[in-house]
C-alpha cells in the first residue's frame, strides 16, 4: 500500500514539475493559447515557478526508473492541460469575421458578388444550365484609380477540395492587400455556398474560366495572377496553361497525384499541429478553438466525380509545361501528410523558368496559409511578377 502511495505521489509531483516547466516555456515564447493564464504573463510565471518548485521537492529522492516512467506519462498530459486552459484563457479572435471588419474600417472594399457560370454537369445526368457562383471581391483603398504605381493588380484565388473561399485564408489575403493587390476568391462548384451543383472537371473548368472573365472585366484591373490551394492549384494550373491573360501562377499544397485520404492522414495532420514547433507557434495569436472555429465553417463538398480521378485528368505536370516561361511559384509544407512534399518537387522539375520553390518547414497541408513569413514571400513574389514589364526582362532577371 505504501509503495502504491509513493508511486502516486511521484506521478503527481512529476506532473506538477512538467506542467510548471511547460507553463514557463509558454510564457517565454508568448504561446497564449497554451497557457494557464492566457495573456497574463506575470501570473503565468508565478504559477509556473510554484508548480515546478513543488514538483522538484517531491521527486528529488524518487528512483530514476519511476521518474522516467512518470515523465513519459505526464508530458503529453500536461501539454493537453495547457491547450485546454488556453481555450478558456485565450480563445482568440474570430479570424474571418474580424479580418473583414478590420478591412472595412480601413476603407477597403469587401464585396459579395455572384458570377454567372454555365455548368455542364448539374446532377448525375450531363445537362447544361446557367448558375450563379458566390464570390468575394477585395479591393484596397483607392485601388484601381491609378494614384499609385503598380495599381490595378489582382489575383484569382481558388480553394481546395472541401474548403471555402474564406476559411483559413486571412493571412494570405492580408499580405496581398498590403501590397495593394485586389483579390477575387470563389466557392467552386460543390463547395461553400455553391453546393447546388457538384464539382466535376468540366464544372471546375467552367467556374474558373467564368471567374477570370469576371475579374478581367472589372474597372481598373491591369494584370491578373492566380493562386490555387490544393485541388484549386490543379484547376488554376489547367486554366493558366490555356489562358494567357493570367500572368503568373502560385500553387499551395497542390497534388500531382492524390493518395487516399484516410483517417490516419487526418490524425497525422492534427497531431503535427500539436508537436511541431512552428505549428505550435500559431498559438501566439489564438488557441485550438481559433482553428476549430475556422474548421467548423467548412461545409464539405459535393463530388460529382472521384477527386483522385479529377486530379489525374487535370494533369498538372502537362499544364505546368504548357504555362511555359510565365512565372510559377510552388509552395508546400515539408510535413504535409495529405499531399507529400514530393509533389512540389515534381512540379518544380517540370516548370520552366521563371520558377520558384518555397518549402515551408514543418508546415502541414493547411498551415502554410497561416505563416506570415511565407505568405509575405508569396505576396512579394506576386506583386513583383504582376507588375513585371516584359520589356525589362533583363533587369528583372
Amino acid at each position: 500500500m505504501a509503495q502504491h502511495l509513493k508511486i502516486i505521489v511521484v506521478t503527481i509531483a512529476t506532473f506538477l514539475l512538467v506542467l510548471g516547466l511547460l507553463q514557463l516555456v509558454s510564457v517565454y515564447f508568448h504561446l497564449r493559447g497554451a497557457s494557464l493564464t492566457g495573456r497574463l504573463s506575470g501570473p503565468g510565471i508565478i504559477f509556473g515557478i510554484l508548480m515546478f518548485t513543488v514538483g522538484v521537492y517531491f521527486v528529488v529522492d524518487a528512483p530514476i526508473v519511476d521518474l522516467v516512467i512518470s515523465l513519459i506519462v505526464c508530458l503529453p498530459l500536461a501539454w493537453m492541460v495547457l491547450l485546454v486552459f488556453g481555450v478558456v484563457t485565450n480563445p482568440g479572435w474570430d479570424p474571418s469575421k474580424h479580418f473583414v471588419a478590420a478591412l472595412k474600417s480601413e476603407g477597403a472594399s469587401v464585396a459579395e458578388v455572384t458570377i454567372p457560370v454555365r455548368m455542364t454537369h448539374i446532377a448525375q445526368n450531363a445537362t447544361t444550365a446557367d448558375t450563379l457562383m458566390p464570390a468575394t471581391f477585395f479591393m484596397p483603398t483607392d485601388w484601381g484609380t491609378g494614384k499609385q504605381s503598380g495599381d490595378g493588380l489582382a489575383v484569382l484565388v481558388v480553394c481546395g477540395a472541401g474548403d471555402t473561399r474564406m476559411t483559413f485564408k486571412w493571412r494570405l489575403f492580408d499580405e496581398l492587400l498590403r501590397r495593394r493587390i485586389a483579390i477575387l476568391t470563389i466557392d467552386p462548384p460543390g463547395h461553400g455556398d455553391f453546393q447546388s451543383v457538384p464539382i466535376t472537371v468540366a464544372n471546375g473548368r467552367a467556374a474558373c474560366r467564368s471567374a477570370l472573365d469576371w475579374l478581367v472585366s472589372q474597372l481598373g484591373v491591369s494584370a491578373v495572377g492566380a493562386c490555387g490551394i490544393s485541388f484549386g492549384g490543379d484547376l488554376l494550373a489547367d486554366l493558366t496553361a490555356a489562358d494567357p491573360r493570367i500572368k503568373c501562377l502560385a500553387t499551395i499544397s497542390t497534388p500531382v497525384e492524390l493518395e487516399p485520404v484516410t483517417r490516419r492522414v487526418f490524425v497525422k495532420e492534427f497531431t503535427r499541429l500539436l508537436y511541431l514547433p512552428r505549428n505550435i507557434g500559431l498559438l501566439r495569436e489564438g488557441s485550438l478553438y481559433t482553428l476549430l472555429r475556422e474548421y467548423k465553417r467548412l461545409k464539405g463538398a459535393w463530388f460529382g466525380e472521384d477527386l483522385a480521378g479529377m486530379v489525374k485528368r487535370l494533369d498538372i505536370l502537362t499544364a505546368m509545361r504548357a504555362i511555359g516561361s510565365r512565372p510559377t511559384m510552388i509552395v508546400h509544407g515539408t510535413s504535409d501528410a495529405a499531399v507529400s512534399v514530393a509533389n512540389a518537387q515534381r512540379l518544380f522539375e517540370v516548370a520552366l523558368p521563371e520558377r520558384t520553390l518555397l518549402l515551408v518547414p514543418q508546415a502541414t497541408h493547411v498551415s502554410p496559409l497561416l505563416f506570415p513569413q511565407e505568405m509575405a514571400q508569396l505576396a512579394d513574389w506576386m506583386a513583383r511578377w504582376l507588375g513585371y514589364n516584359s520589356k525589362d526582362a533583363q533587369q528583372a532577371v
